[in-house]
């Protein structure tokens, strides 16, 4: 039967074709990111990166260079193993043309895939845990939403040891809320810029500067967790007097989100998030 889910795009990764490609969806590595599950790259960051100008001589780090010298071997092994006979290659959603994903291995009769991972320290956590690693539960599962399969094989190799395979379900339910965000998402990345976002936070003054402070630092940190390009506005209102501060920062998507962490920290009806016309 033809897996209908998606249609395979004939580029080589590495090649300046396959990074601009890249660039102009989203791909397996990044949906940690977009998750909020990646330690390294916060949502923001990313948007930056997709909002500029594709990158056509960025040099990997050494971790990246090694597993790309090792994936070779690493899948000829697994074919060894397994007996699937799987090849690298790049797949687009049929249903969304920004959900990409650049595979390290699908069988010929696009029923079944690998993802490969060849580094010292993710092969020991695996061989501990005997479990996928949670930065990378967002991309297997980006693969699985791609391909629409039920399964992926996560293949754990590192020269002189035993490979490890990890057979990983499915999980419909994350993959629910992983599209609901990587949509989410890319629409920011396509956003006109005639619409940006407002962000009113009334502080009352508490008499503790320190406390008022701590409260205003931690409100910024919040805002900074929430992607997209926009004009924030902080009202601090204390003994009659009102201070408003306007600057660019990096701000929300998920306004309702956005609102109830505010309102946890600084008190209900203090925080309003708005859409304004520039």
């Amino acid at each position: 039967m033809v897996n209908t889910n998606f249609v395979v795009v004939e580029l080589q990764q590495g090649t300046s074709q396959w990074l601009a490609w890249r660039h102009n969806g989203i791909g397996s590595s990044e949906a940690s990111t977009i998750m909020g599950e990646n330690r390294f790259e916060s949502a923001s960051m990313l948007l930056q990166e997709k909002r500029g100008p594709v990158i056509l001589d960025s040099v990997p780090n050494k971790a990246m260079a090694l597993g790309t010298k090792l994936e070779p071997e690493a899948r000829k092994l697994y074919i060894t193993k397994t007996g699937k006979d799987v090849r690298p290659i790049c797949v687009q959603s049929s249903r969304y043309d920004w959900l990409r994903a650049s595979l390290d291995g699908l069988s010929t009769n696009h029923d079944a895939v690998v993802e490969i991972k060849c580094g010292a320290s993710v092969y020991r956590r695996v061989s501990q845990s005997r479990s996928v690693p949670d930065y990378y539960y967002g991309q297997v599962q980006h693969i699985l939403a791609v391909t629409g399969l039920d399964s992926l094989d996560f293949w754990c190799y590192w020269p002189d040891n035993p490979a490890l395979l990890l057979p990983v379900e499915r999980d419909d339910a994350y993959i629910e809320r992983l599209l609901s965000k990587e949509l989410e998402f890319w629409n920011l990345v396509k956003q006109a810029t005639t619409t940006r976002r407002i962000v009113l936070i009334n502080m009352v003054d508490t008499g503790n500067p320190e406390e008022d402070t701590h409260k205003l630092q931690s409100a910024m940190q919040i805002l900074l967790e929430f992607p997209g390009q926009d004009s924030v506005q902080l009202e601090i209102t204390g003994h009659g007097q009102r201070t408003r501060l306007e600057m660019p920062m990096v701000t929300t998507s998920f306004c309702t989100e956005l609102e109830e962490r505010l309102a946890a920290l600084i008190g209900d009806g203090q925080a309003r998030v708005m859409n304004e016309r520039a």
